[in-house]
């Protein structure tokens, strides 16, 4: 007769119990299958000494090298090497349906990140506007981590800061970023610094937040934080904010994320490529219709008139403004609507 079989008619009960896990009987539960006080002592007893443990009144408990195998009411002492030969046989069968379980999960897991992530690279290869884009690239990382507050703070080469984007679809933490800004001469600050570097930098406890930040944490009470720069090959862009994440920020989550925002980095110096090349077109037609103007001219007073109209159509093409140019002939100031 198999020992299993033997071990069941000898006792009313056989059961594992894993840590974290659910009870598994191997036998037809009792009727009331909650451990009573008592019990639960003995199982502890068992698990804490490594060593099989039997009370008369309670039950036969042998720990495994993880959880318990238990059978209630006791068994004799004779059969406690059967017991041990049981859970001898039951062991590599359930630590291999564990470690399967457990390959599962993380494939599950992996297979989420994945279509995240193809989802994220889609979305940057699309011809979307740039906030459009960055928002639901946002919305998909909170999905992806549930962390309940991001942001981007991208470089203003003209002001030389770090400021927020308005449109850029942050959650949680725009309305503390919308009107701050760092300077880059601010070496000593945590965004500075990982502006200007190429690593991330998480946080998992509000005692190690850097004072500079502090403020900000602390009006959105957030737990943990990670920081990482947005880079396109050599050129920094700005910095990715993710606050308060559920548990604790990894060196995967950090990993995911410099993927991620490598896409960000992308989508913001294609945008910014796009730009250039349109103002290089915009100046390009604006020197074409200069030559017009000149060679068509009937004297240096419109010629200089018209082409400055035009050079300043180019560089400012949707604010009206006015100027001066003086001419070489009689030194006085003619005034130029500019149209937009």
């Amino acid at each position: 007769m198999p020992t299993s079989a033997r071990i069941t008619q000898l006792t009313h009960h056989v059961m594992l119990l894993f840590p974290g896990r659910q009870v598994r009987w191997l036998s037809s539960p009792p009727s009331d299958p909650a451990l009573p006080a008592g019990e639960v002592a003995l199982l502890h007893q068992a698990q804490q000494s490594g060593q099989l443990a039997s009370l008369p009144d309670l039950g036969t408990a042998l720990p495994l090298s993880e959880g318990l195998l238990w059978i209630t009411p006791a068994i004799p002492e004779a059969q406690t090497a059967l017991l041990a030969s049981l859970g001898a046989l039951l062991e590599p069968g359930w630590q291999a349906e564990t470690e399967a379980e457990t390959l599962a999960r993380r494939l599950s897991e992996a297979d989420r990140i994945l279509l995240t992530h193809q989802e994220i690279a889609a979305v940057a290869a699309s011809t979307l506007p740039v906030d459009q884009v960055l928002q639901t690239i946002l919305q998909l990382t909170q999905k992806l981590l549930g962390v309940r507050a991001g942001t981007l703070l991208l470089h203003d080469p003209t002001e030389n800061n770090l400021k927020y984007r308005s449109g850029s679809g942050g959650f949680g933490l725009d309305s503390h970023l919308r009107d701050r800004a760092v300077h880059l001469s601010r070496r000593d600050h945590l965004l500075v610094q990982v502006f200007e570097g190429q690593d991330p930098v998480f946080f998992n406890s509000r005692g190690d937040f850097p004072a500079d930040l502090q403020p900000t944490l602390q009006e959105i009470q957030a737990e943990n934080a990670l920081v990482l720069p947005l880079r396109n090959q050599s050129s920094p862009l700005g910095v990715f904010i993710l606050l308060d994440k559920p548990g604790e920020f990894s060196d995967q989550d950090a990993r995911l994320l410099m993927a991620i925002g490598s896409h960000v980095s992308a989508v913001l110096r294609n945008a910014q490529l796009l730009e250039d090349m349109h103002q290089r077109l915009r100046e390009s037609q604006a020197l074409q219709r200069i030559a017009v103007l000149v060679a068509g001219a009937t004297s240096l007073e419109d010629t200089l008139q018209r082409a400055l109209a035009e050079a300043l159509r180019c560089s400012m093409p949707a604010a009206p403004c006015s100027c001066s140019a003086r001419t070489p002939s009689s030194f006085s100031f003619i005034c130029l609507p500019v149209m937009a």
